[in-house]
């Protein structure tokens, strides 16, 4: 499958670049190339590394309110590469591998009892490698300069202080509704169990959420300032200044914002997460029931985590619990990774004829076949992968059919 990071030439970057303009026609200092890219990735951020290259994560975009917010963002990720906190930061995380504290630190981490290239490859993603964290300094110094930026391009500036007292909730799931398997799968002839949701064993092996934060806060190498304290910064800044302007469009949220969501769910899967991209679906299924894409989705899923299942090759699908999660994405796992291949085949098979859309569609045909396809008696198969590569052939879809799951061709090769 196709596995794009990055989004190019579409609506969403389209209307990105155009804020961008914006701001660097009303900042004679900015001008130079700037490229600006949209990151598929659910992660709620956005990040400049350096010559002038700058990416927007479709995770932040779809919490994001307006565009004025948007223009803050841009902003202030123009700040650092204007003032070349990358390469400062470069430099410091250089300093910091090479010392004594770090080594004695990364030397515990190998020493934990359970899953300790686990907890190691978290130590150095927290501590090292998360190229978006910048010091106190310099984010202080990105929040007033990227406010000051967004305004002179028209943008509200009190948007800079919304935008900031919002991060840490960013930093938790969109949509924390408690996902409703039985009504989702459930069926006169078919009942979710429940004890598939139970698994707390699961995170006997892992340190606690409160553990990992904790070390995090002490750690020296983690100076990220607080985020009210930034808010109150540019307030201060802003209080101080003759700044006027206007929020820009306060449509996102019913819009581009949704649009990311869905976006999202499909990078996933097309990235083989099929875990996160089943659970992401399931929630926007509950915003969305009668869509037909996330129908889709849940069944390709479904279909997918199934085939890893049995090639044994499951955990590169999917997370397995940990204290880190959220509650609702550990009850998630703890029911995917509950399953038997029998009960993953039982599931996907009753989902995709309780939710029979009647009509034609490309991709619920697609993952109506699939799901059909894990039962035992595969009933019609061969008519169903046949019906569909007529009907749309040349399609990456009617090719996998042929090739994965046509009984004539798997018994002429044999």
């Amino acid at each position: 499958m196709e596995n794009n990071h990055y989004l190019w030439g579409d609506s969403v970057t389209i209307y990105l670049n155009k804020i961008l303009d914006k701001i660097v026609s009303a900042n004679p200092e900015l001008k130079g190339k700037t490229y600006l890219l949209t990151n598929r990735t659910d992660e709620a951020n956005a990040s400049s590394i350096g010559d002038g290259v700058l990416f927007f994560n479709l995770g932040l975009l779809s919490r994001i309110e307006n565009e004025a917010e948007i223009a803050y963002v841009l902003g202030h990720e123009l700040a650092h590469n204007k003032l070349n906190h990358v390469t400062k930061g470069m430099i410091k995380r250089v300093e910091t591998i090479t010392s004594k504290e770090f080594k004695e630190k990364e030397d515990e981490a190998l020493k934990s009892e359970y899953n300790a290239v686990h907890q190691l490859m978290q130590f150095h993603k927290a501590a090292l490698f998360d190229f978006n964290k910048h010091g106190r300094a310099d984010e202080t110094e990105a929040d007033s300069i990227g406010m000051i930026w967004a305004a002179k391009a028209g943008y509200s500036p009190e948007y800079a202080t919304v935008m900031l007292l919002q991060l840490d909730s960013l930093e938790e799931e969109k949509y924390t509704d408690k996902i409703d398997y039985d009504k989702i799968f459930s069926t006169p002839d078919f009942k979710f169990k429940q004890e598939w949701l139970k698994g707390e064993a699961f995170l006997k092996a892992f340190k606690s959420k409160s553990e990992v934060e904790k070390e995090l806060r002490n750690d020296t190498v983690n100076d990220h300032p607080d985020n009210n304290l930034r808010a109150t910064t540019v307030a201060n800044l802003l209080a101080r200044g003759n700044y006027h302007g206007n929020d820009g469009t306060s449509s996102l949220k019913n819009t581009l914002a949704i649009e990311a969501d869905f976006e999202v769910i499909e990078f996933q899967y097309q990235a083989e997460a099929y875990g996160p991209s089943l659970y992401n679906t399931l929630h926007l299924l509950q915003v969305f029931p009668d869509n037909v894409y996330l129908k889709a989705m849940v069944g390709k899923n479904l279909y997918f985590l199934y085939k890893s299942l049995k090639d044994r090759t499951f955990s590169f699908h999917t997370d397995l619990p940990h204290p880190y999660f959220s509650k609702n994405y550990n009850e998630f796992l703890y029911f995917i990774n509950n399953l038997r291949s029998s009960e993953f085949a039982a599931l996907a098979n009753n989902y995709i004829k309780k939710n029979d859309i009647g009509k034609k569609d490309k991709s619920y045909e697609f993952a109506t076949i699939l799901c059909l396809s894990m039962t035992p008696e595969k009933t019609s198969i061969e008519n169903l992968v046949a019906g569909y590569t007529h009907e749309y052939p040349g399609t990456e879809e009617a090719k996998y059919l042929t090739e994965k799951l046509n009984p004539i061709k798997t018994t002429k090769k044999n």
